[in-house]
């Protein structure tokens, strides 16, 4: 979903001091955003907040006065920058977590956490983007903090997060799926007995998950909504057609193919499928062998297994440079 390039940047020394603490101060490497302002938080409104939660009133915070309904952002902090913030002051905390706010001191000042539910609806308000439908876009896909992307194939993906619940109450659809019982050998044996080998060999099934297809008349419990404009609102409905990277029974889904589809070839080829049952976790295989041949064997024998049911191996690793060769 995001787009990423190579891009030198420069680094910034910001010095921070604190107003609470007089001889606290730190300094922090900075990059610097292209944009004044990364993103904006809702006002929390402290002064209300004190006059409702008497545990508070005593503290003192940054922007109590501000009356904007967003604050802008000018600085991330990491986490180690925020443990190196961290004081022993104890924290003051609501007697009802899900509704009263609470309250850390780092060294700079009191900060104000907790949950923020908008009137009326019960629904919980998290950080808002400075966004439009144009900003939507561009975030999708403008240069984010230069970084490079290294992978061999897949450019651009998504994970879809099945365990996602709108609040702590709700099911997430990984709740009201069956996962299935793990039908991958446990990776410890697999990289234990691979140290054994001295020489090794590894590769991965291109896109594995999505080889698959799903059933039509399962396919009403794999929907999912799409905002098709953010500025109308307009919300399409979707239905996946092939198993779905990031749901909970996807690892369950592509094991059994896996299992039924090589167990077929036990006949023809005896060895390499006992070996690709022992070796494939998820969609990655790691083996390896005492001789040369013993390697080049697996790789043309388990390429042409996987071919015949639509899977592609790939990225093909080893510690013999003709090993890694392409196929002839």
């Amino acid at each position: 979903m995001y787009g990423t390039v190579d891009k030198q940047v420069e680094i910034y020394k910001v010095h921070l001091k604190s107003d609470a603490i007089d001889d606290f101060e730190m300094e922090l490497p900075c990059i610097k955003a292209e944009k004044p302002v990364l993103i904006y938080l809702p006002n929390p409104r402290i002064s209300e907040l004190k006059l409702k939660n008497s545990r508070i009133r005593r503290l003192v915070f940054n922007e109590e006065a501000a009356t904007a309904e967003k604050l802008p952002v000018h600085v991330i902090l990491g986490a180690a920058d925020i443990q190196r913030m961290k004081s022993t002051e104890p924290a003051v905390l609501g007697s009802n977590p899900d509704t009263d706010p609470g309250a850390k001191f780092p060294m700079l000042r009191w900060v104000i956490a907790g949950r923020s539910i908008l009137p009326n609806t019960g629904v919980e308000k998290g950080i808002f983007l400075n966004s439009s439908q144009d900003e939507f876009v561009q975030m999708c896909s403008q240069e984010v903090l230069g970084l490079t992307d290294v992978a061999e194939s897949t450019k651009k993906r998504i994970v879809y997060d099945y365990s996602a619940k709108p609040d702590s109450q709700a099911q997430s659809l990984d709740d009201c799926l069956k996962v299935g019982h793990p039908l991958q050998p446990m990776i410890f044996a697999i990289l234990l007995r691979n140290r054994l080998n001295f020489l090794c060999i590894t590769d991965d099934i291109q896109k594995a998950f999505l080889q698959i297809k799903v059933d039509p008349k399962d396919r009403d419990a794999l929907r999912l909504l799409w905002y098709e404009n953010l500025n109308s609102r307009t919300v399409l409905q979707y239905r996946f057609t092939r198993v779905i990277f990031g749901s909970g029974p996807s690892p369950y889904i592509l094991g059994a193919t896996l299992q039924k589809h090589v167990s077929q070839y036990a006949d023809k080829y005896p060895t390499t499928t006992v070996e690709l049952l022992k070796i494939t976790y998820v969609d990655d295989m790691q083996s390896g062998g005492g001789q040369k041949e013993e390697l080049l064997k697996l790789k043309e024998e388990s390429s042409k297994i996987m071919k015949e049911g639509g899977f592609l191996l790939h990225k093909w690793h080893s510690n013999i440079p003709e090993v890694e060769a392409p196929l002839r």
